[in-house]
């Protein structure tokens, strides 16, 4: 019986090593970085130009990164232009997606 116990004990602790391990470069609330050229950065910059005016389109995503809250977080530095414009303006925007939704809402943004 002592042997079983000796066994659980130093399995959980193995357990509890592994799972810190594993959380150590994890911070909670943290922002992480997100590659500019995915689809779902560039699905976000879209609905973001096209949120800050419907003459805009995005030129190129500068920045990206993603924070998990109660939903997910993006901050986003992009560069967008007016189709018949050839000054691009650079903003920075934040857009929210809710928690269990395909849904998105620009927060807040500023363009310079």
């Amino acid at each position: 019986m002592a042997a079983i116990s000796c066994k659980i004990l130093a399995l959980t602790a193995l357990v509890t090593m592994v799972q810190a391990s594993s959380l150590s470069s994890f911070t909670l609330g943290g922002k992480e970085p997100m590659d500019s050229n995915d689809l779902e950065v560039d699905e976000i910059a879209n609905f973001a130009a096209n949120d800050i005016g419907s003459e805009y389109s995005v030129e190129s995503v500068l920045k990206a990164q993603k924070q998990l809250v109660n939903g997910i977080n993006y901050f986003l530095t992009i560069r967008i232009s007016k189709s018949e414009s050839i000054q691009a303006r650079t903003c920075d925007v934040l857009v929210f997606n809710p928690p269990g939704t395909e849904s998105y809402s620009l927060t807040s943004f500023s363009c310079y």
